[in-house]
């Protein structure tokens, strides 16, 4: 305990020590930091009404990533659903291949939704919140129940939109990159804005300039990596495939050309793999209708010198 103790903040330690008035029967400050991070969400929530002191720790920066970085160890399986206009987001443990009973989903929360097409893609999930793309974006936190929905865009010329959600793991922020484009031809982005979570109160939108004109090839295609966002696009100008790297802290664009035949279609998802960039390709034997023979992943190695390595 003393490492993790070391590594929070100065004003952490002012925050949580203020309200604290330690007397014989005073439970350690570290003990119960400890077991406030084994807790579920909700009994949090319901001992934050102990006291002063209590009700400070859930909110210090330091414990939230304490949790956050216990709850990654145990991985669980996200399930969104839709029925009567309203989202439905369920999660349960990942099925073990030696246990073969089955495993029971737990209800987190629901929210309106408005879409008008397949929920499929419109989903995402990133370090703990729920990003999902309909009439209304939203952003929701399964363990607390809380949701907000953004703004609309501040747009003049909006015919098309889509929306990314990635998070900085150095300031610890959440944002939502959107791109709106005209509907002529080829989907080419018009503008770009970004919003950050948790600044106040109102979020809002914030116009950003990209140096190179791209076409979305995916909307629903990406992944967010250590703080980059990647999404599949076409350069406008040369007409190549192209993977887009954008910096969620620095909020500015890379690219990385692929020049693998079937990195054209874009046809199978993003993946985390290890930390780095995979690409799931798989060949069928008779044309797209076929089945498939062999799955092929590429891992973009190192971006600046467009390194991939392959494996089938």
């Amino acid at each position: 305990m003393k490492t993790e103790k070391q590594n929070m903040s100065e004003e952490d330690l002012v925050a949580i020590t203020k309200h604290n008035t330690p007397h014989k029967t005073s439970i350690p400050l570290d003990l119960t930091l400890e077991i406030f991070s084994r807790l579920p969400a909700k009994s949090i929530s319901r001992f934050c009404c102990v006291s002063k002191l209590w009700s400070t720790i859930p909110r210090l920066p330091y414990f939230t990533e304490l949790v956050l970085t216990r709850s990654l160890a145990r991985p669980l399986l996200l399930f969104a659903s839709e029925k009567d206009k309203h989202m439905f987001l369920y999660s349960s443990t990942q099925p073990d291949d030696n246990n073969s009973s089955r495993v029971a989903a737990k209800y987190h929360m629901k929210y309106p939704y408005h879409g008008h097409v397949s929920l499929f893609g419109r989903c995402s999930f990133v370090r703990g919140l729920v990003f999902t793309r309909g009439e209304v974006w939203v952003i929701s936190n399964p363990n607390t129940g809380q949701s907000v929905t953004l703004p609309k865009l501040n747009t003049g010329k909006m015919n098309g939109v889509i929306g990314y959600f990635g998070y900085d793991p150095i300031e610890k922020q959440y944002k939502v990159l959107s791109m709106t484009w005209e509907i002529n031809g080829l989907q080419n982005t018009e503008e770009h804005q970004v919003l950050t979570l948790g600044t106040g109160s109102k979020h809002s939108w914030r116009r950003i300039e990209c140096c190179i004109p791209h076409s979305i090839y995916r909307k629903y295609n990406h992944v967010c990596i250590d703080g980059v966002l990647y999404y599949p696009a076409v350069n406008m100008t040369t007409r190549r495939c192209i993977i887009v790297l954008f910096d969620v802290r620095s909020e500015k664009f890379r690219f990385v050309e692929d020049n693998d035949p079937l990195a054209s279609y874009y046809s199978s998802p993003m993946i985390n793999y290890n930390g780095k960039l995979g690409l799931l390709l798989y060949e069928r034997d008779d044309g797209i209708h076929g089945s498939c023979t062999s799955f092929r992943l590429r891992v973009l190695e190192d971006a600046d010198q467009r390194e991939w390595s392959e494996h089938d």
